[in-house]
């Protein structure tokens, strides 16, 4: 693996860890693909490494040691998405948490999330989307973080940066806008347009062929058309009536009570079949959406007060999508837009790390403060999203303007750490 003084950079995307030996310039690159369950390493290729993203936990110890610790252990996952079953199985066979009582009764159990001594835990990104466990995921690791700030790295991934857009697109402002001014996600030329979602929405139901297409373009539909055809996650505006459902039966009421939010309730598993769904309104599960991203104490937006672009533990760099030569010291202009570029990329040049943010982004070589840099930026973007709560005049910004450029591949010319893959 080279001499005792040669720098070691690892860093996690999906199914490949990659080692990257720094002595000054690039002089290897190992690959290893990573078995979803054993955390075994085996030999990779392109072809594996483009098979399904899996999530795993994975044991550092081999490879690294902690101020001289024979016991140093790391844990990983990313990509739940939501999963709560699987994130509960992830921490049974966990080798770094654990859940702990800390209160309830016979019927329903809460619990938080532990952290076992001399250990760490990266969560690599995406929190969100796939199941109906987002709000619980989300205040899990939250609480798990405000409790290990020194030993617990929460890192954003695009599907966690791109709900920013819900404040602005389900505005009553953008409610308002005709239907032929919106168009197809410029990121997905196969993707329907909102007209055509509505009028596939008209031809459904029987008998409304004549009515006026403005009918149909209410919050929830227009919600469920950006879950599905621009945000790549159809099944979610349900998982998430499924999760108000849950936290009613066990709060009584859903937003819960602050008081509630550094502890994970737990149901019996037969409790779940008798969840009143149909109680939870469209618009209930819409008002969820907004609240979780808005509110100051919503999940997903403690999620990104707390979470960071990139993390360094030891000699090992934590991102939730690539570090390519794209990517590699790169910070991107605080006035980048999500939204496709007219013009090819430009240059950049490596400027001294406290020089303001340029047009086009700026180059730093040293990696703490890269990194530095990477989480200064989204606390940033952050500050913005909550002073600018709309579209300015010219409706081409809105605050977080930034974040949602970088969560975003074309808007940021493939310079990306959050969403550059190693695998397309």
């Amino acid at each position: 693996m080279g001499q005792c003084d040669t720098k070691a950079l690892f860093y996690v995307y999906s199914t490949q860890l990659v080692i990257l030996i720094l002595t000054g310039c690039l002089s290897s690159v190992i690959s290893f693909g990573i078995s979803r369950d054993t955390a075994t390493f085996c030999p990779s290729n392109r072809q594996q490494i483009k098979a399904k993203r899996k999530r795993v936990e994975m044991d550092f110890s081999k490879y690294y040691r902690d101020s001289g610790s024979e016991d140093f252990r790391l844990g990983y996952v990313s990509d739940v998405e939501g999963h709560w079953s699987y994130f509960l199985d992830f921490v049974r066979r966990s080798n770094v948490l654990d859940w702990e009582d800390v209160g309830g009764d016979e019927e329903i159990k809460f619990r938080q999330l532990v952290l076992r001594p001399n250990t760490y835990f990266v969560y690599g990104g995406d929190s969100v989307d796939k199941g109906p466990g987002d709000i619980r995921l989300c205040r899990a690791l939250v609480s798990l973080k405000q409790r290990y700030p020194d030993r617990v790295h929460l890192l954003v991934g695009n599907r966690d940066l791109n709900k920013l857009r819900f404040r602005s697109e389900l505005s009553d402002f953008d409610m308002a806008r005709p239907l032929e001014e919106i168009g197809k996600p410029f990121w997905d030329r196969n993707a329907k347009s909102l007209k055509e979602h509505l009028e596939q929405v008209r031809d459904n139901h029987v008998g409304v062929e004549d009515v006026p297409l403005e009918r149909f373009n209410t919050k929830a539909e227009r919600l469920r058309y950006m879950l599905k055809h621009t945000l790549g996650c159809p099944d979610t505006f349900e998982f998430r009536r499924n999760e108000v459902a849950v936290l009613r039966k066990i709060y009584g009421h859903y937003p819960y009570s602050v008081d509630h939010h550094a502890t994970t309730p737990f149901l019996p598993e037969n409790q779940y079949y008798d969840l009143l769904l149909n109680e939870v309104t469209d618009d209930n599960v819409v008002e969820s959406f907004e609240y979780e991203i808005n509110h100051p104490q919503g999940s997903l937006r403690q999620y990104l007060k707390y979470a960071s672009i990139a993390a360094i533990v030891g000699n090992t760099i934590f991102v939730h999508g690539a570090i390519d030569s794209l990517t590699m010291k790169f910070v991107p202009s605080l006035e980048s837009r999500f939204h496709l570029p007219e013009t090819s990329p430009p240059p950049f040049k490596s400027i001294h790390k406290k020089a303001t943010y340029q047009v086009n982004g700026r180059l730093i070589d040293d990696v703490h403060e890269w990194v530095d840099a990477l989480n200064e930026y989204l606390q940033i973007g952050l500050d913005d999203f909550e002073r600018r709560p709309n579209w300015n005049n010219e409706r081409n910004s809105r605050g977080g303007e930034a974040l949602l450029a970088i969560q975003n591949r074309p808007s940021m010319w493939g310079r990306s750490v959050v969403c550059n893959s190693y695998g397309d």
